[in-house]
C-alpha cells in the first residue's frame, strides 16, 4: 500500500522553509491549525497540504484503496490508465478470436467500461 509519507515530507520542508516558520517563529504545527496563519501560508505549502489531507483520506476511503494512491511530483500532470482512442486501436489489430457480441459479453469493446 502506498504511504503519504513523500508529501509529508515535502510539506514540512515547506513549512520550514515558510515565512511563519522562518521569520515569525512559529511551529509547523501551529502554522497548520491556525487558521489566520494557514492563510498566510504560500500557495505551495497549502497545496502540498491539501495534498496531504486528500492522501490520508484516500487511505481510508474503500473505492481508492484498490486503486492506491498515485503520486507524482508537483507540476507534474498524470496521464489517464484508459482512454477510448487505445481500446478501439488495441480491437482492430487483434484481428482475430470471438467478437464481444459472439461471445455475450456486450456490445462492443467498450461497453460497460466507465473510463474516469
Amino acid at each position: 500500500m502506498a504511504t503519504c509519507t513523500p508529501i509529508r515530507s515535502a510539506l514540512a520542508d515547506c513549512l520550514l522553509a515558510s515565512p511563519c516558520v522562518a521569520q515569525q517563529g512559529h511551529s509547523a504545527q501551529d502554522c497548520l491549525r491556525d487558521h489566520n496563519l494557514r492563510d498566510a501560508l504560500p500557495d505551495e505549502c497549502k497545496g502540498m497540504y491539501r495534498s496531504y489531507v486528500e492522501c490520508r483520506r484516500s487511505m481510508l476511503d474503500m473505492r481508492k484503496r484498490f486503486r492506491g494512491n498515485f503520486l507524482s511530483p508537483p507540476g507534474v500532470t498524470s496521464s489517464p490508465a484508459y482512454t477510448p482512442a487505445d481500446s478501439g486501436a488495441n480491437a482492430e489489430s487483434t484481428g482475430g478470436g470471438g467478437t464481444a457480441s459472439s461471445s455475450g459479453l456486450g456490445a462492443g469493446p467498450s461497453a460497460g467500461m466507465n473510463p474516469s
